[in-house]
């Protein structure tokens, strides 16, 4: 999975959940979107620093 997909899976996952999310308490559902950013925002640092190990010649 490249970093691309993550950040259209977010965003999918995201727009998804506003039919659910709108309908709950503001902080519940801002802590669910938190979750899924800090998610995201782990894995892009992973394939970031995987990235940065690469040599390139």
């Amino acid at each position: 999975m490249d970093k691309n997909q993550i950040i259209e899976t977010a965003f999918e996952t995201i727009k998804e959940s506003t039919e659910w999310g709108l309908d709950t308490k503001g902080k519940t559902y801002g802590n669910w979107i938190d979750g899924v950013v800090t998610v995201v925002d782990n894995l892009l640092k992973k394939i970031n620093k995987k990235d940065d190990t690469t040599v390139t010649y």
